[in-house]
């Protein structure tokens, strides 16, 4: 990842979704990899997302967000680091653009009720605590800014 451009962008040859990701790392080449992991993921379904650099600074994520295609903002952290700075960039993120839809993904073993009860929490719309439920949380954010509800659902027997 240290020789990569600092980005990484759609791997097939269209999206279905209109909703680009941003998928920053929270500091180190670990989360770097994650972040590539990531994206790919999201790009193999059709999601454009795009990986910063471990050497991005949140400045660097700010400017991605604040030109105005990235809708969903991905901070992955890797343990045992990561969890503050993820949350200060989500607190950030979410002060700067109070519409942007933010994942914090802390990638550990633990289930991710912990995570979630962790103290200080992470300002984050989804929290995950592995790819597959970052995935699921972006699929599932796209699904709901793709198909904006403007009525209630209303279920019938």
């Amino acid at each position: 990842p240290s020789g990569a451009s600092g980005a990484a962008g759609p791997t097939n040859g269209g999206t279905l979704s209109g909703c680009p990701v941003l998928c920053s790392p929270s500091g180190d080449e670990a989360n770097e990899v994650a972040a590539l992991m990531l994206a790919h993921l999201l790009n193999t379904r059709r999601i454009a997302a795009k990986a910063l650099s471990a050497d991005a600074l949140a400045g660097e994520c700010q400017e991605e967000v604040d030109r105005g295609q990235v809708r969903i903002a991905c901070i992955i952290a890797v343990p045992p680091l990561g969890y503050a700075h993820t949350r200060c960039l989500c607190r950030r993120l979410r002060a700067q653009f109070p519409e942007l839809k933010l994942v914090a993904a802390i990638l550990t073993e633990r289930e991710v009720a912990e995570v979630k009860k962790r103290l200080p929490a992470i300002p984050a719309d989804e929290i995950a605590s592995s790819l597959k439920q970052a995935v699921t949380a972006v699929l599932a954010l796209v699904t709901a800014s793709d198909h904006p509800s403007t009525q209630p659902h209303m279920h019938q027997a």
